[in-house]
């Protein structure tokens, strides 16, 4: 569902130029950067062996934070400037997609997403049909048997 509504959905107000397309170009660029900078260390190596970047970024999706940071460093380099005409608050929407797509990567938030994913599958009041209704732009008002259920 979030895919999805990250695809149609525009980032910013809809009514400025590029909304939608920008959406779209932060999901590409997102996932072709997941993993840009990496050299073949784990977080965990890289924690425990007190690795200059586990420093930098405090332990926390230390890979991760890397591949933000060398994504998002070269899209400012002048002959990388693919956006030039979207408002600051556009580029800022953009560049806090990207971020939480790219360290939504890290393999430690992994299990506690499929686990709440599974649980949400378990729930009997769960309607799958009606979810893709709804992000496909069908009905936004929940069938009364539905009620209740997990969001």
């Amino acid at each position: 569902r979030k895919c999805r509504r990250a695809w149609e959905d525009p980032l910013g107000p809809s009514n400025r130029p590029f909304a939608k397309e920008l959406n779209q170009v932060a999901l590409g660029i997102a996932a072709l950067a997941h993993d840009v900078g990496h050299f073949g260390l784990n977080n965990t190596y890289l924690r425990n062996s007190l690795h200059p970047l586990a420093i930098t970024y405090n332990d926390l999706s230390i890979m991760e934070n890397l591949h933000c940071t060398v994504t998002l460093s070269i899209l400012q380099r002048p002959e990388c400037q693919i956006f030039p005409v979207v408002s600051r608050s556009q580029y800022l929407a953009f560049r806090k997609l990207v971020i939480d797509m790219i360290l939504a990567t890290d393999i430690k938030t992994h299990f506690g997403a499929l686990s709440d994913f599974r649980l949400r599958l378990s729930d009997p009041t769960f309607s799958l049909m009606w979810e893709l209704a709804r992000s496909s732009g069908g009905t936004s008002k929940q069938p009364a048997a539905e009620k209740g259920r997990i969001p």
